[in-house]
């Protein structure tokens, strides 16, 4: 089923692009969210910051947090105790918090929709690098909970 998306920070491809991006992923679609908040919701309710449409994504299915050092931290659920139905899984692994590091794969739900988490120098063109990530995930069998890091 397809998905769709809410950006809250809409990407100009002429401009360079610097700093972490979670590129939201399903089948050939990519959508990059640029992450400049201390707090994003991450789910298809109306209270998501970054919506996600998709019956396999919890209304809120994650919070990701930044600290003040600027790392982001990923948790579970709407981070009140209650967890997402199908999960959410770093680098195949179901997690309920991680701290997440450049080339780490989010799997939301059931596997359809893929993230990665990226950190972007500002020196490459961002839309050459999300080329690249797209063709490797389209290339790439994805069967549920197993995915290649978008590093290899």
């Amino acid at each position: 089923m397809a998905a769709s998306f809410n950006a809250p920070t809409p990407l100009d491809p002429s401009l360079p692009l610097q700093g972490y991006v979670l590129a939201v992923t399903q089948g050939e679609f990519c959508i990059p969210f640029r992450l400049q908040e201390p707090l994003y919701r991450v789910g298809r309710g109306h209270e998501c910051t970054i919506r996600v449409s998709h019956p396999e994504v919890s209304r809120v299915q994650a919070i990701l947090l930044s600290d003040q050092a600027g790392r982001f931290q990923l948790l579970d659920g709407d981070g009140r105790n209650r967890l997402s139905t199908n999960g959410t899984y770093v680098n195949c692994t179901r997690i309920t918090q991680h701290w997440l590091y450049p080339g780490d794969v989010i799997l939301l739900g059931s596997g359809d929709i893929v993230a990665y988490f990226l950190y972007l120098s500002g020196e490459e063109d961002h839309t050459v690098v999300l080329e690249r990530l797209m063709e490797r995930r389209n290339t790439t069998d994805l069967p549920s909970r197993t995915l290649p890091s978008p590093e290899s």
